[in-house]
């Protein structure tokens, strides 16, 4: 319900269901339904609202229960979501590790959605702080597209896209 509130435009009512769900879990000592409350709508409603220091905090709490729960998935989410709100806060060197700790999982766990999330990230980070060529660059951001496209993930298709366009728009590209 929070996400649906979220996407309705109505932030204040989606916090507090997240709040409320959250408070429920946590009464219940059910970790696996607070780590996923953490993740999404949590750090997912604070990003969305433009509050990455405080999606970190959730992030933080989500990483420390996945870490605890030996829960490989959870940790390669919760590092990309890290790695995504390190870029959009302009920490990209702080960005890079846990952009590689999420594909290292992600590749591991033949979970295609979150290798190319992370592929996507560690460009974001590599292009932002000069790390590699263009064309090594926009070969990743290439690889990331098509394993979206292949999953029909069309939110990472259109994220994925734009950071292409902006990536050629900085090499002088468009």
């Amino acid at each position: 319900l929070a996400r649906d509130q979220l996407s309705a435009g109505n932030p204040t009512v989606a916090q507090t269901l997240y709040r409320e769900a959250l408070a429920i879990y946590e009464a219940e000592a059910d970790r696996l339904g607070q780590l996923d409350t953490l993740l999404n709508p949590g750090a997912w409603l604070y990003h969305s609202l433009g509050d990455f220091t405080q999606a970190l905090a959730v992030l933080r709490r989500a990483e420390q229960l996945a870490l605890e729960l030996n829960s490989p998935r959870h940790l390669a989410e919760t590092y990309n979501d890290m790695a995504v709100n390190l870029y959009f806060l302009g920490r990209y060197a702080e960005s890079m590790p846990f952009a590689e700790k999420a594909l290292a999982l992600s590749t591991e766990l033949r979970d295609a959605h979150h290798e190319a999330y992370a592929l996507m990230n560690q460009a974001n980070a590599l292009e932002a702080t000069c790390g590699r060529s263009y064309t090594d660059l926009y070969r990743q951001y290439q690889r990331a597209l098509h394993m979206e496209q292949a999953l029909g993930d069309r939110r990472f298709i259109i994220a994925t896209l734009v950071f292409m366009m902006i990536l050629a728009r900085r090499a002088g590209n468009a």
